[in-house]
């Protein structure tokens, strides 16, 4: 192996590597399991999931793992339509197939994240952001059938 490829090996590890409390703390999250992993405590409300760190506003997540809804935003007093940190949005668009000459619709799964000016929110937004897309993408594959376009699942950032 040579050096630079050692070098780019380094970078391209996991966030769960490197900070698996915090990866461990939104996998509970995301199972609701209440749980209390050092600083992160886990908590449920109604059909909210609850995630507390000091020092930061109160992360509330909900899902609907059924018709891909998930939905996670940062408790600070506003309305949560306002707050959102990570949500999903479903598309469709119209694929030509170029064999049989016919339309086919291909859904498209977006996880949006919400860009925050502070590090540590935008950071777990983004690791809460790739475990949802995880998922997403590994409940597409068990329900995809040979005759079906392959579903699409993507991350993008909005400011």
């Amino acid at each position: 192996m040579d050096k630079t490829s050692s070098q780019s090996n380094k970078f391209e590890m996991s966030n769960s590597d490197k900070y698996p409390f915090l990866s461990i703390a939104l996998e509970k999250l995301f199972t609701k399991q209440e749980k209390t992993y050092g600083y992160f405590k886990i908590g449920k409300e109604d059909n909210l999931s609850l995630l507390k760190i000091p020092y930061l506003p109160v992360l509330k997540f909900y899902k609907n793992e059924d018709y891909y809804i998930y939905r996670a935003y940062w408790d600070e007093g506003l309305s949560p339509e306002k707050n959102l940190a990570v949500r999903v949005s479903k598309k469709q668009k119209k694929v030509n197939l170029s064999r049989s000459n016919r339309e086919e619709i291909q859904k498209i799964y977006e996880v949006v994240i919400k860009y925050d000016s502070r590090s540590e929110i935008h950071f777990i937004n983004k690791m809460l952001a790739k475990l949802i897309l995880d998922r997403i993408e590994e409940n597409l594959s068990l329900g995809k059938t040979v005759e079906e376009i392959k579903p699409l699942a993507m991350i993008t950032q909005e400011t």
